[in-house]
Order: structure tokens, then sequence, then C-alpha cells
């Protein structure tokens, strides 16, 4: 799981721009990194792409954090 965090936070750090040191497990993807809907679309789509998994749709819509995106990462690539 913890290589599964690196690879989620360097996706979320693309998309911002930042340094993926800066982010952190607990962390609200639209309140404290200010996501909006499309941006969290794009990471899903990134993150299934790299980790060669399928969110379902009414899943990412109930991500909040960056451990709920983790946590379904690892939860959907135990799936296969």
């Amino acid at each position: 799981m913890i290589q599964t965090l690196a690879e989620i936070k360097t996706s979320i750090a693309d998309i911002l721009r930042i340094k993926p040191e800066s982010l952190h497990f607990n962390l609200n993807l639209k309140s404290d990194l200010g996501l909006d809907s499309i941006d969290i679309v794009e990471l899903v789509v990134d993150v299934e792409k790299k980790f060669g998994v399928i969110i379902p749709d009414n899943r990412a819509l109930e991500l909040v954090t960056v451990a709920d995106l983790t946590k379904e990462v690892a939860h959907a690539a135990n799936q296969n």
C-alpha cells in the first residue's frame, strides 16, 4: 500500500503541479487540495491506467480523501 500511496500522490501532484511530498494521507481532495469534479475524474482515470484497475463511477464519486483513493485502488487491485 505504501507504493500505491506514493504513486497516487505523484498523480495528484502532477495535476496540481506541486511536490508529492506536500501531500498527506488524510487530505480532502476537494476542500484541502482544491480538486474539482473534472480533476477527480482525471485523477481516477490516471490511477486506473497506472494500476490496471477499474474504479466504478459510483465509487469514484464517493472518494473524499487521498486515503479513500488509495484504499479504493488497493480494493480494486484485489478484485483482479
